[in-house]
C-alpha cells in the first residue's frame, strides 16, 4: 500500500476513534447524570415522605406521651378491673342509650361522667397542643378505649362507646395498629382513622386509642416541595401502597389506580426508571418510601421530570462535541492531505533516484529542500550515491587500502604472539630456576653439606621468589588487559625499598645510602610499589656480573628520588616491553621492567635512565606527602 494511502487511512481510523469517543462520552454523560439525578432526586424525597410519615407518628403516639403515659395506665387498668362485673347486657344496654343519644344530638350522664375525668382533660390539653404545633385543626375525634372496647377517654367530640365488634378494633388487637384508607371529602379535606394498640410496660394488652387525623400539612408539604429549585418544573404524587393516588399535581383523581406496569417497576426497581409519556417523550420517574416507622404507612412519593429537562446539560455539551468534532474532522482531513503531499512527493522522487543508481547512473539530480527527516534522509541519499561512486571510480586503491590493514592487522597479531611467547618464556625460567634451586639444596641436605635450617631457609627464600613469580604472571595478564588495581596508602618509601632488595645474595654486593633523616612517606599500593623496585633490582643483580650495585635516596621539599647505580653499562632502552637490545637482555626481563615502569607511573613517578661513561643509572623521582 502506498504511503499516501496509508496516511489518509490512519487518519480515517483516528477520526472513527474520535467519534466513537464522542459518542461514548456523550452516553456515559447521560447515564451518569441521569443515575447521579435519579439516587438524589430519591434521597431527597425519601428524607420529605419520612418526615411525613414522622408527623403521623407524632400526632398519634404524642397524643398519650402529652397526656401522661402513667396516668393513662392507670385510668385503663381502673376501668378494666370494673368491667370485669359488668355483663354483655349491662354493655349493650348502655351501648343502645349511647348510640340513641348520638344520634337525637344528646348525651347521656355516663357520656358527661367520661367527659370530666383527667384522662379527658389530658386528652383535650394534648390535642390542642398538638394544633397549635401544626397550626391547624389535626383531630377530628379521639377515644381511648379499654381491653373490652368501651369508652373510657374523649377529647369532646363523642364518638361510639362499645367498639369490640368493629373490623379496626380486632385488627388493632392482634397487631398493634389499624391504618384506614386516606378519606377525601368535599370540602377537599384528607384524613385517615388511626388506632393503636396500648400495653403497659410488661407488655400487657390495657386498651387502644383511636382517633382521626386531617393531612392537610402533606399538601401543603408536596406544594412547598415543589416550590423548591430542585424540584421545580416536576410534576409529584403522593402514592398508598396499592397504587391508588392520595394526591398529585399531574392531575390524576383521588383514589385513581396507576398502571399495574408501572406500580410493578416501582415496586421491584430502585430508586429510578424511564418511561414513555402520553406525548411520546421519556419520562425520568423518581420515588421513595419513607424509612422504617411505628406506622407502616406504605406510602410512595412519586416526582416525574422530561428527560429532556434533565439532560439539558449533556445536550449543551453534545452540541460542543459536535462543533469540536466537525472541526477536528475538517482540520484532520487538511493536515492528513498536506501530510501526504509533502513525504509522498519526495519520497516519489527518492524512489526515482534509486532505480537510476541502480542502472548505473550516478548523475541522477533530485531537489528535495525540506528541514526535516524527509529532508535528511534526501541529504544522506546523496551522500550514500557520491559514496558509490566514489568507491566505484577508486575500487582498486580501496583493495589496496584494505589490504595493507590486514597486513598491520596480522603484524599485531604476531606481535601478541610474540608478547605470549615471552611471558611463557619468562615462567619457564622462573619455575627450572626455582626447581633447580630447591633440588640442589635437597641434594646439599642428602649428602651433609648443609645443615637443616640452611636448607629450609634457602627453599623459603626459593618459594618466595616462585610465589613473586605468580603474582607477577597475574599482574602481567592485568597490565595486557589494562586492569591493574591499587590499594593506595600513607606508606614509608624506605621500608618498601630495603624489603624489595632484602634476598639480593652474593656475588652482588648491594650499597644502601638511605640517611633516617630522609625518611619520606608517599601515597602508593606498598605491595605493587616493592615489586617494581625489585623488578629493577632483578635485572641490576641478573645482568651485573660483577660489581657493586648502589642504592641512595634523596628528599627535598616535594619530591623523593631513589637512584639505582652500576659501573657496568646497560641498554638504555631496558624499559621498552619487547625488543631485543644490544645488552642482550631478554624479552621475559623486558617485560617486567615494562611491568616496573608502568607501576611507577601509576604512583606518579618518573623514570630516567643514564648510561654514558659505560655506567647504568636509572633515576626514579615520586612525589611525597606531609605526615
Amino acid at each position: 500500500m502506498q504511503i499516501g494511502k496509508k496516511i489518509l487511512l490512519s487518519f480515517t481510523v483516528i477520526i472513527a476513534s474520535i467519534v466513537i469517543m464522542g459518542y461514548l462520552i456523550v452516553t456515559t454523560t447521560q447515564d451518569n447524570l441521569i443515575d447521579n439525578i435519579g439516587q438524589d432526586y430519591s434521597q431527597s424525597l425519601s428524607d420529605v415522605v419520612s418526615e411525613m410519615v414522622q408527623g403521623i407518628d407524632e400526632k398519634t403516639f404524642g397524643l398519650i406521651e402529652i397526656s401522661d403515659r402513667r396516668l393513662v395506665y392507670e385510668i385503663l387498668e381502673e376501668s378494666n378491673s370494673q368491667s370485669i362485673d359488668l355483663t354483655d347486657a349491662q354493655i349493650n344496654e348502655t351501648n343502645i342509650a349511647w348510640n340513641d343519644a348520638l344520634n337525637q344530638d344528646q348525651t347521656l350522664p355516663i357520656a358527661d361522667e367520661i367527659l370530666d375525668n383527667t384522662l379527658s382533660e389530658k386528652l383535650s390539653f394534648s390535642s390542642n397542643l398538638i394544633e397549635t404545633k401544626f397550626s391547624y385543626p389535626i383531630y377530628d375525634q379521639i377515644g381511648i378505649y379499654n381491653q373490652v372496647g368501651i369508652l373510657v377517654a374523649y377529647d369532646g367530640t363523642v364518638p361510639q362507646y362499645y367498639v369490640s365488634d368493629s373490623e379496626w378494633w380486632s385488627t388493632t388487637v392482634s397487631t398493634g395498629y389499624f391504618v384506614d384508607d386516606i378519606s377525601y371529602d368535599d370540602l377537599g379535606i384528607y384524613s385517615q382513622d388511626i388506632a393503636i394498640r396500648i400495653d403497659n410496660e410488661d407488655g400487657e394488652f390495657l386498651g387502644i386509642l383511636k382517633t382521626t387525623i386531617q393531612l392537610q400539612d402533606l399538601i401543603g408539604g408536596i406544594h412547598d416541595l415543589q416550590q423548591t429549585n430542585k424540584f421545580l418544573d416536576t410534576e409529584i404524587s403522593l402514592l398508598d401502597d396499592k397504587g391508588q393516588v392520595i394526591y398529585s399535581t399531574v392531575g390524576l383523581e383521588f383514589g385513581e389506580n396507576i398502571s399495574l406496569v408501572e406500580f410493578l417497576l416501582m415496586s421491584e426497581k430502585s430508586d429510578y426508571y424511564i418511561t414513555d409519556s402520553a406525548e411520546g417523550s421519556d419520562i425520568l420517574k423518581v420515588y421513595a418510601k419513607p424509612d422504617q416507622t411505628s406506622l407502616p404507612l406504605g406510602w410512595n412519593l412519586v416526582v416525574e421530570k422530561n428527560i429532556d429537562e434533565v439532560l439539558s446539560p449533556v445536550i449543551v455539551l453534545t452540541n460542543i462535541i459536535l462543533i469540536v468534532l466537525v472541526t477536528t474532522i475538517m482540520s484532520a482531513i487538511i493536515v492528513g492531505l498536506y501530510i501526504k503531499t509533502s513525504i509522498s512527493k519526495p519520497l516519489i522522487e527518492l524512489r526515482d533516484a534509486s532505480s537510476q543508481i541502480a542502472d548505473g547512473n550516478f548523475d541522477v539530480y533530485f531537489d528535495i529542500k525540506t528541514d526535516d527527516e524527509i529532508g535528511d534522509l534526501a541529504n544522506k541519499f546523496e551522500y550514500m550515491r557520491d559514496s558509490i561512486n566514489f568507491t566505484n571510480s577508486n575500487l582498486t586503491d580501496l583493495v589496496k587500502l584494505r589490504t595493507d590493514e590486514l597486513e598491520r592487522a596480522l603484524a599485531k597479531i604476531e606481535k601478541n604472539d610474540s608478547w605470549t611467547k615471552s611471558i611463557m618464556g619468562f615462567i619457564s625460567k622462573k619455575t627450572n630456576q626455582s626447581i633447580v634451586d630447591i633440588t640442589k639444596n635437597v641434594d646439599l641436605l642428602k649428602n651433609d653439606k648443609l645443615t637443616k635450617d640452611e636448607v629450609l631457609r634457602s627453599i623459603d627464600t626459593t618459594l618466595s621468589q616462585l610465589k613473586l613469580v605468580t603474582a607477577t604472571v597475574t599482574d602481567i595478564s592485568n597490565l595486557e588487559q589494562g586492569k591493574l588495581s591499587y590499594d593506595m596508602n600513607d606508606v614509608k618509601i624506605n621500608e618498601i625499598i630495603t624489603s624489595s632488595v632484602k634476598d639480593i645474595e652474593p656475588p652482588k654486593k648491594v650499597v644502601m645510602d638511605i640517611k633516617p633523616s630522609d625518611e619520606a612517606h608517599v601515597f602508593a599500593d606498598a605491595h605493587q610499589l616493592g615489586r617494581a623496585l625489585r623488578y629493577i633490582s632483578d635485572i641490576f643483580m641478573t645482568y651485573l656480573d660483577e660489581g657493586v650495585i648502589q642504592i641512595k635516596t634523596t628528599v627535598d621539599e616535594n619530591n623523593i628520588t631513589i637512584q639505582f647505580a652500576s659501573d657496568t653499562k646497560i641498554d638504555s632502552d631496558i624499559f621498552s616491553p619487547l625488543d631485543e637490545n644490544e645488552a642482550g637482555i631478554a624479552q621475559a626481563d623486558h617485560i617486567l621492567l615494562y611491568m616496573a615502569k608502568v607501576i611507577l607511573k601509576d604512583h606518579a613517578g618518573t623514570t630516567i635512565i643514564d648510561d654514558s661513561d659505560d655506567k647504568t643509572l636509572v633515576s626514579i623521582s615520586m612525589p611525597t606527602v606531609e605526615v
